[in-house]
């Protein structure tokens, strides 16, 4: 019978400073999470709106379809916007979401949602109905200009 010899590795070890430095990061991480859970601080991923000025706003309501076209009314129920497909995607697919926060919030219809610029720049969908907001800035600036120009 033949002996199969295999080469052995000496082991690789990380350096024990990183080890610590790791280590301290990791503790460090869960104590300022404790201590605001402890202290009943809310998670905040977006300021307050009331901590800027508002720039300019608009009521619109947004009807989605299936082929991701849209159409858009103002609150008085004129068209502002008749988008296809190619057009309308993104807002095709916030409407989606909005849909089912509102779903979950058992609201019934199809009501207005709110456009917000901000004087910081931001712009915002806001729900009066749920409560339920997005931030407009983070998917970028082809996607935040297609809300944009709904406030014109």
């Amino acid at each position: 019978m033949a002996h199969i010899q295999t080469q052995t590795r000496p082991r690789e070890r990380l350096p024990k400073g990183l080890l610590y430095g790791m280590l301290i990061m990791v503790l460090a991480s869960l104590a300022l999470v404790t201590l605001a859970r402890l202290t009943g601080m809310e998670p905040r991923a977006m300021p307050p709106d009331a901590v800027t000025a508002i720039v300019d706003e608009r009521m619109i309501q947004i009807m989605a379809h299936p082929d991701a076209s849209a159409q858009i009314y103002d609150e008085h129920g004129a068209l502002i916007a008749d988008l296809g497909p190619a057009e309308a995607g993104f807002i095709s697919g916030v409407h989606r979401a909005l849909v089912r926060e509102r779903m979950l919030a058992q609201i019934q219809g199809n009501p207005p949602v709110r456009i917000v610029r901000f004087a910081d720049g931001r712009l915002g969908l806001r729900d009066p109905f749920t409560g339920w907001r997005v931030e407009l800035m983070g998917f970028g600036d082809t996607n935040r200009d297609a809300f944009l120009a709904l406030l014109d």
